[in-house]
């Protein structure tokens, strides 16, 4: 979705990595929001690394570290 979608992108994936039951959906939601560079996902992010799923606390940890020494890809 975010290849196709740049910022129209941002609420469906936003939406998805906060409610969907299915940890492999935020997941994907999650890296896809990295990927658009869009400066609105970063509470979204943060929000991430709350989520009951281990591996997407490591993810959203991993893409915020890279965000803040200026690398943007997932």
């Amino acid at each position: 979705m975010a290849k196709l979608g740049g910022p129209e992108a941002v609420d469906p994936l936003t939406r998805a990595l906060r409610v969907d039951a299915e940890p492999f959906v935020r997941y994907e939601a999650l890296v896809n929001l990295a990927e658009l560079g869009d400066d609105r996902v970063r509470g979204s992010l943060l929000q991430a690394l709350d989520d009951p799923e281990e591996m997407i606390r490591d993810k959203a940890a991993e893409i915020l570290q890279r965000q803040s020494a200026g690398d943007r890809e997932p």
